[in-house]
This record gives C-alpha cells, sequence and structure tokens, in this order.
C-alpha cells in the first residue's frame, strides 16, 4: 500500500508542479521514468525528485525550469549524489556549466566522499576535468578510499586526464593508501605512457610504499618490460631492497621474466662500472 499510496502522491504533486514547466516538455512522462528517485528517500519533494531525474536523463531544459522555480541544487539521490556529481558522471560538460554558473557546490562529495571531480577524472573525460579545475575544483580531495582525482585518473590509465590535473597543480608524489604514490601506481599498472607522463612532471623516481618498494619493483614483479626498460634508462635506485629483502632483480628471477632479468643484470653491472670507474678517479 505505501508504494501505491507514494506513486499517488507523486502523480497529484507533478500535476501540480507540471504547471511550472510548462514548456518543458522533456519532463517525466511517466511513474516508471521517476519513480527512481523517490527509491532513494534523499529527495524530499516532487521536485526534488523530477530535478534528480532530469540530470539523469540528460534533460536540460527541464533542469532550467527546476533551478528557476527555486528548487535546491544540493538535493542528493540514494547515493548520495548531488545534480553536478551526477551530471559528472554522465559527462554532461552543458549542464555542468548551466550548474556552475548557479553556484552548485563544486567540491560537494558523494556516499563514497567522491566530488564531480573525482568522477571525471577516473572516467577520463578531459574537457570536464579542465572545466572543473579551471572553475576551483580542490585537486587534493580524497575519497573514502584516500584516492585523489590524480590517483584515479593514473588507475584508469587516463594520460591526458592526469596531466590536465598536473597542470592545475595536483601534487605529482601525493601519497595515497599504503603510501602509493602516482609513479609506483603507474607502474604496478603497466602503464608505461602515464610512467613517462609523471616523470616528466617531477615524479620521485625512486619513492617507496609503505613495503619499501619502488616503482621498478613493481614493475619487474609484474613483468611490465617497457616500464623497467624506461625506468633504466631514467637512472632509478636498481639495488634497493623493499623490507622483505627483495630487489626489482630478484623478482624478475622468482618470476621468471629473463628479458627483465637480462635487462637489470646488464644496467646493474654497467652500474657499478661507472661506479668503480669513479672511486678510482677519485683516488688518483
Amino acid at each position: 500500500m505505501s508504494v501505491v499510496f507514494r506513486s499517488l502522491t507523486w502523480i497529484i504533486s507533478g500535476l501540480i508542479w507540471g504547471t511550472v514547466a510548462l514548456a518543458g516538455t522533456e519532463w517525466c512522462q511517466s511513474v516508471n521514468a521517476c519513480s527512481t528517485a523517490i527509491k532513494s528517500g534523499f529527495a524530499r519533494t516532487p521536485a526534488e525528485y523530477q530535478m534528480l531525474d532530469s540530470v539523469r536523463l540528460n534533460q536540460l531544459r527541464s533542469l532550467k525550469y527546476l533551478v528557476n522555480a527555486g528548487i535546491s541544487l544540493e538535493v542528493t539521490d540514494g547515493k548520495g549524489r548531488t545534480p553536478l556529481i551526477i551530471a559528472a558522471i554522465n559527462q554532461n560538460l552543458e549542464m555542468i556549466q548551466f550548474l556552475l554558473q548557479r553556484h552548485a557546490v563544486i567540491n560537494a562529495v558523494d556516499a563514497d566522499s567522491r566530488t564531480a571531480m573525482h568522477w571525471a577524472s577516473l572516467k577520463g573525460y578531459d574537457a570536464l576535468v579542465s572545466l572543473l579545475a579551471e572553475s576551483g575544483s580542490d585537486l587534493e580531495a580524497k575519497d573514502q578510499d584516500g584516492y585523489t582525482p590524480l590517483l584515479w585518473a593514473v588507475t584508469n590509465g587516463n594520460v591526458s586526464s592526469a596531466e590536465i590535473l598536473l597542470r592545475h597543480g595536483s601534487n605529482v608524489n601525493f601519497r595515497g593508501p599504503q603510501q602509493i604514490t602516482p609513479l609506483i601506481l603507474a607502474a604496478s599498472n603497466g602503464h608505461s605512457g602515464m610512467v613517462r607522463m609523471l616523470m616528466h612532471y617531477g615524479a620521485d623516481k625512486n619513492a617507496e610504499d609503505d613495503g619499501g618498494s619502488t616503482a621498478i619493483i613493481y614493475a619487474s614483479y609484474k613483468g611490465h618490460t617497457p616500464v623497467v626498460a624506461f625506468l633504466i634508462e631514467q637512472q632509478v635506485d636498481l639495488f634497493h631492497e623493499n623490507h622483505a629483502g627483495n630487489s626489482a632483480f630478484m623478482w624478475a628471477i622468482e618470476q621468471g621474466f629473463s628479458e627483465i632479468e637480462t635487462m637489470l643484470s646488464h644496467a646493474m653491472r654497467s652500474t657499478n662500472h661507472v661506479s668503480m670507474t669513479q672511486s678510482i678517479s677519485t683516488i688518483d
């Protein structure tokens, strides 16, 4: 009975609110289309329910009517998502521009503590990442997993989004869960293009996570040959051992990555030769 009663209440109230947006023919046309927001339990009025559905369904005209009627831009759905966050997930740049013009809270967070920028970065929506960065989004905001927008862009291999964030001041050496850095994460995932870009922006090539492992240790452990080759070129510490006593070379042997083993062996011999030559020159 409660579901039927709520549906009937929505229909009656919807008729009243329909006069506010008579010209907004994009409004929901059935109870089924608009009942999703009702079930969320966060929106409180039929107009707020329609606000959320207008954003979900990319109905900008309907959204404008509701905003002009005075409906709050900070209403949330069952996942704590505001219209701005929902529009970011939907990659609706025009709608986000409108919401920001109407002063929607740019750093509002959902139930997972993610902002619109988190969603734009993890999905690789470059134009949206640029817009939000230029509009003052918090680039260092951490979600419930301890991830910033940059870490999400790196996780999903969104190189251009990550670069936009770095150009706008994101911390290239930010420490996430277990003290991982963007470079460690990129190397672990085998994203050689991301690794190169992060190094260009000053990533600490020998940064260690809380277990003492570096980017090259992760790359070697997982068999990411192009990443290992690039890091060798960058003259990272090849002899470093993590807290368990494992080096990149030891992992290459253990995991059976013969090409990486050969590369590291040659690079380590070359490094030792250079060190010995420098020592002799110092003595002389």
